[in-house]
């Protein structure tokens, strides 16, 4: 998946480490294999993630936060009507399913603009990385 997360610091004196963050994440559009002889079908795969994060030094934050992950699958079945000269006729099923869950993380930016973030998200139970730069 690739994608984007913006995660400016509030400028509030109060609340001068806390900040925010929110992101958008999209896979590749794939292939359905194994359907009937006149089914196509693709699969799409997004992920939406925000939350609050608290600087512990200039370049050393924690994050932590909620995520949306939607798969969705859209299988078009071609029928064709018992008709002389009839062309077949295009039968689109779209299926969605989305979970939600959350994550924790450490970001940590270089001197020279590179940050780099590794995290724990629950809904694929695993490490999750990114790298970025920072402005």
């Amino acid at each position: 998946m690739l994608g984007f997360t913006l995660a400016p610091y509030h400028f509030d004196q109060n609340y001068d480490n806390w900040g925010y963050y929110i992101g958008f994440a999209r896979g590749k559009t794939e292939e359905v294999k194994n359907l009937g002889q006149h089914q196509s079908g693709e699969s799409q795969h997004y992920r939406y993630r925000f939350g609050l994060s608290y600087s512990l030094t200039n370049n050393i934050s924690i994050y932590g936060g909620a995520i949306s992950d939607t798969r969705e699958l859209d299988i078009k079945t071609r029928i064709a009507p018992f008709m002389v000269d009839a062309s077949p006729i295009e039968v689109s099923k779209n299926d969605k399913d989305t979970q939600w869950g959350g994550e924790i993380g450490a970001r940590i930016a270089l001197d020279f603009g590179l940050a780099v973030s590794i995290g724990y998200n629950s809904i694929s139970n695993g490490v999750i990385g990114g790298i970025g730069f920072r402005f």
